[in-house]
């Protein structure tokens, strides 16, 4: 009998990466940022498993996932880059736009960031990523993120 292999969320919708910008990243060299705008009409949008809807900002800025070199040598940007542009509206806005009835009323929920961290995996994991890959981009972004999240949010 053939294993049914249970449905781990998805993405929908579009948005654009505007011609990126680069800033000095710890006074040693420049980090491209992208732009992100998220189509009005057909936003991107995370559909969990358990029915929840997810949105990240409208506007925002994104570097695409911060993942340090060691991992980006086994796992490309453009793979996961829609999980990315979430979790990088999470750690921005310290939450997302959610729905819980099919998208017909929306409210932003406040997020701790090991929350924002774990949905990073559980989206990553939608989009087909392997248990080690998963892993690794969590402990990279538990290990990394605290600074950003603390300048955001002070917790």
């Amino acid at each position: 009998m053939k294993k049914i292999r249970p449905d781990h969320g998805h993405f929908t919708g579009n948005y654009s990466l505007l011609r990126p910008r680069y800033v000095k990243y710890l006074k040693l060299w420049d980090k491209a940022i992208y732009p992100f705008v998220n189509d009005p009409y057909n936003p991107l949008t995370f559909h969990r498993s358990d029915g929840i809807l997810i949105r990240p900002l409208s506007i925002m800025d994104t570097d695409m996932g911060t993942v340090p070199r060691s991992v980006r040598t086994l796992i490309s940007k453009d793979r996961y880059l829609d999980s990315y542009l979430l979790h990088d509206s999470g750690y921005m806005a310290g939450g997302w736009s959610v729905s819980s009835d099919d998208g017909k009323t929306w409210g932003h929920i406040h997020a701790s960031r090991k929350t924002v961290d774990l949905q990073l995996r559980d989206c990553i994991r939608a989009q087909g990523g392997s248990l080690a890959t998963r892993n690794a981009i969590y402990q990279a972004v538990r290990r990394g993120g605290g600074g950003i999240w603390r300048r955001r949010h002070g917790a």
